[in-house]
């Protein structure tokens, strides 16, 4: 019933929601619940009106909303509505990932395996990531576990034996909250 009634207030004031220059209107999410503004920004991620997503996304974000927090990494990964900046994307990706957003996790690993604008490549990073995603990635995931292990596999043959230990003691380190994020 809250998704909508959220449906029908995104419908009925979609050109509202965002002032000039795709600013939100925080005037409006005052009577919002966090959930509601990521929800707001879920239904531009998927009309693929990335600018006014990523408003809403990190208004959501800013607030602690593990979806926020995981779309607004995004749209720094991607460069969606935004321009394209891994060193934001690792912050937010960051941030949804100790949440225990497994999806987030491995961005993280997939970012720091190439590197990219505004962040150096660093395979320790990456093999980290990608042994917390695999720890954390639901098997009803099949695509996104292949794709972990395949980097793990990768990575497995350009780090040292040293650099691998060092990459599991700094995993261990990491307490994750136990939740799983799947928008």
């Amino acid at each position: 019933m809250k998704r909508l009634l959220v449906f029908i207030l995104f419908s009925f004031l979609s050109q509202a929601l965002v002032a000039e220059e795709n600013k939100v209107d925080t005037k409006l999410c005052e009577s919002l619940s966090v959930q509601d503004i990521a929800d707001i920004g879920w239904m531009f991620w998927q009309k693929k009106e990335y600018g006014k997503s990523f408003k809403w996304d990190s208004y959501a974000a800013k607030l602690g909303n593990i979806y926020g927090q995981k779309r607004t990494g995004l749209h720094y990964q991607r460069g969606l509505g935004v321009e394209k900046n891994y060193g934001l994307a690792v912050y937010w990706h960051k941030k949804s990932a100790m949440q225990g957003d497994y999806y987030s996790m491995y961005n993280l690993a997939l970012i720091y395996s190439t590197g990219g604008p505004n962040l150096k490549k660093d395979n320790k990073e990456s093999y980290k990531w990608a042994l917390l995603g695999s720890l954390h990635t639901p098997s009803k995931e099949q695509d996104i576990v292949e794709s972990i292990n395949q980097l793990l596999m990768s990575l497995d043959k350009k780090l040292s034996v040293s650099e691998k230990e060092k990459a599991k003691k700094d995993m261990e380190a990491i307490k994750i909250k136990q939740t799983t994020a799947s928008k």
